[in-house]
């Protein structure tokens, strides 16, 4: 369970994972907004919600995807696919989503950081130099 401004966050999972789905809840009435993702849902697993403003919210999946959705109205604003990394085949999913100015900075595997402007959209990629594991 997770506060997110006036909405509440309940994920649930079912299996050993990552097979998590979350849903957006008025938290004053407890009335069912939607789903994380919309009406497709999306794997939770690993989300980390940041606050973009108002009550747009980001969150991550499994797929290396952003989202950004309204968690009053549980409208999905944008869908953000975030570029492939260093990480072999299946890449580096983003771990941690966190407010950066009036966007989003998904922090990716070996030092890759995904910048989001306030609409969602993909606007740089960095990557920051790392030292080999010893």
């Amino acid at each position: 369970i997770e506060l997110l401004g006036h909405a509440v966050m309940v994920t649930t999972t079912p299996c050993a994972g990552p097979c998590s789905s979350s849903a957006l809840y008025d938290g004053a009435t407890g009335r069912l907004v939607a789903a994380v993702g919309g009406g497709g849902g999306m794997d939770t697993s690993y989300t980390t919600p940041a606050h973009v403003a108002g009550d747009v919210w980001a969150f991550n999946d499994g797929s290396a995807s952003v989202i950004y959705q309204n968690v009053r109205t549980g409208r999905v604003l944008a869908r953000t696919a975030l570029p492939p990394d260093d990480c072999g085949p299946d890449g580096c999913d983003p771990t941690r989503l966190v407010r950066a100015g009036t966007g989003v900075v998904a922090l990716g595997g070996r030092g890759t950081l995904h910048v989001l402007d306030r609409g969602g959209r993909l606007v740089a990629t960095y990557t920051i130099p790392t030292c080999a594991p010893q």
